[in-house]
């Protein structure tokens, strides 16, 4: 089964991400760093940042990730490092900067905005193809947090005939326009 599908069927998500979260709360719940052992400079606690990045994403865009930032930052002012948002389907990066050596910090990503794809078009639209095309009346089930980004492939499902039958997704254009071929 191959169709493509177009934006008019698959619309955008109506509240595309922000794009820079400059965040007062984070830059006080990044300030603990450690100190190591001989005389090494003091360490960012960016599991601080991940759950202050991760809140922020979830406050702001209703989006659901797990943030990971690197272990051993310095602390220090103008230090920039990169954390990514995983979502169920794709990864998100997040620039960070250390505004000040008490470990406050801000971050963001000025393009592209982090945007998911809104699942329950995407598989009304494909139930819609599938029933047009095969003439199958299925029901469809993917995965819930897709990054919008094109070229980006996911595996979503079709029940019909009592069976469940896998199929890829490939994402074509940054606007959500689709392209759907069945497994074998």
């Amino acid at each position: 089964m191959r169709a493509a599908l177009d934006n008019a069927m698959v619309p955008r998500r109506k509240r595309p991400w922000l794009r820079v979260w400059p965040c007062a709360a984070a830059a006080l719940l990044a300030t603990g760093g450690a100190w190591g052992c001989g005389g090494s400079s003091p360490r960012l606690d960016t599991h601080r940042v991940e759950r202050a990045i991760t809140a922020s994403i979830l406050d702001q865009g209703q989006i659901h990730t797990t943030v990971s930032c690197p272990d051993n930052v310095p602390r220090k002012q103008g230090t920039v490092f990169t954390c990514f948002a995983r979502l169920e389907v794709g990864v998100y990066p997040v620039r960070v900067t250390e505004t000040n050596d008490s470990g406050h910090v801000r971050y963001g990503n000025s393009s592209p905005p982090l945007v998911v794809l809104d699942i329950d078009r995407v598989q009304r639209a494909i139930e819609r193809s599938m029933l047009q095309q095969r003439h199958l009346h299925a029901t469809v089930r993917c995965p819930s947090e897709v990054l919008r980004r094109a070229g980006l492939t996911f595996t979503c499902e079709a029940a019909f005939g009592g069976k469940r039958h896998p199929f890829s997704v490939t994402q074509l254009d940054n606007h959500g326009g689709l392209r759907y071929a069945g497994q074998r």
